[in-house]
């Protein structure tokens, strides 16, 4: 009888007892649910439903002051309100999430900072907010980080809309020499940068290296299928081959476009506009 009470006494104590274990945080399980939800729904194409979870993730994070947590979800958050074109929202959160940078990690500042130069980029008069994010990124990186590559394709997207283009060329060089050693989960990186180049090639005159270009990014991501970079590439190609004076295959491609479009809408839910 006393070793019961005894072995009793170590448990209450030590709350060693496999009987009776402590209970998992709420708020954490609930946060961690709502990452998981959030990265179905991205990868299902449901970019609103994403949001949504991506929200709450963030809301439980910040209740918990947990920095890694909050900074993780404030970057899917940007990215799923990207992807359901709702770049005005995206802006002003990753804002209140750069407000407060010095509490992130550094990669997560460096990948908030790369997604706000990129929206800055898709408007002709913030261009130099661009530049001013993208600088602070890569002095973050020191060229040695995980981003390396894709700040240099967003440094090579802003060189060509500045007319840029010897710049431009050293972005992308640098960024596929980045990638040399990395793996296959760059490829999406890879085919970005590709494309980049393409675009280079194609203000250059250059249209048969662009066409070439162009076509092994629509291969990496007709083989990742990523439906939207293919888009891409097909609107590239098209407008290679009207520069090259082949009007039946720059149809061709510009049909390939729609049809592609049309389909990645229908799975998203949405009617094409």
């Amino acid at each position: 009888m006393k070793a019961v009470f005894f072995m009793a006494g170590v448990c209450f104590a030590l709350g060693a007892c496999a009987a009776s274990p402590l209970p998992e945080n709420p708020v954490l399980l609930k946060a961690r649910q709502a990452e998981n939800m959030a990265a179905q729904a991205q990868s299902r194409g449901q970019y609103d439903r994403a949001a949504e979870h991506w929200n709450q993730a963030v809301l439980r994070y910040d209740a918990l002051a947990d920095p890694v947590g909050f900074g993780r979800a404030a970057v899917g958050l940007s990215r799923a309100l990207v992807d359901s074109g709702r770049r005005t929202e995206a802006l002003a959160n990753l804002n209140v999430s750069l407000s407060r940078a010095e509490e992130l990690p550094t990669d997560i500042q460096i990948e908030l900072l790369a997604r706000r130069g990129g929206i800055h980029l898709q408007n002709p008069e913030t261009l130099d907010k661009a530049g001013s994010d993208l600088l602070q990124a890569d002095a973050l990186c020191a060229s040695r980080c995980r981003f390396s590559a894709a700040l240099h394709g967003l440094q090579a997207r802003l060189a060509i809309v500045q007319g840029r283009m010897a710049e431009a060329r050293l972005h992308v060089q640098s960024g596929l020499l980045a990638l040399a050693s990395q793996e296959s989960a760059q490829r999406v990186e890879r085919a970005n940068l590709g494309r980049l180049f393409a675009l280079i090639q194609m203000k250059e005159g250059q249209y048969e290296l662009a066409h070439q270009s162009a076509e092994a990014a629509l291969e990496i991501d007709r083989n990742l299928g990523l439906p939207d970079r293919i888009v891409m590439d097909l609107e590239l190609l098209a407008s290679i081959a009207k520069l090259q004076k082949q009007p039946a295959q720059a149809s061709q491609f510009e049909e390939q476009a729609r049809r592609a479009k049309a389909a990645l809408l229908q799975l998203q839910g949405r009617a094409q506009p």
